[in-house]
């Protein structure tokens, strides 16, 4: 039930937008219903937020290259690597 993960998600975000996973959640959950460009403003904020977190990345490189962004998603898979070799 992706709209009402979707507003739990823009829930905990309201009450402490400090914590970078429920963005990426939602990222996902936006990413997964098609809405590429709020779940791309999702992944650049939690990136932010997290700033050693891999999954961060590569659910946003998974993004870029859905989008055929390859050069975009190549970066972004290096940098979860570097975060997180395995």
């Amino acid at each position: 039930d992706y709209p009402a993960a979707k507003a739990e998600y823009e829930q905990a975000i309201e009450y402490d937008r400090s914590l970078g996973l429920p963005h990426v959640n939602l990222g996902n959950c936006l990413a997964l219903q098609g809405e590429s460009r709020e779940a791309e403003r999702e992944y650049r904020i939690a990136a932010e937020l997290l700033p050693q977190d891999a999954a961060v990345r590569l659910a946003w490189g998974d993004l870029c290259a859905e989008q055929q962004r390859v050069e975009e998603a190549v970066a972004l898979y290096t940098a979860a690597l570097e975060r997180d070799p395995q």
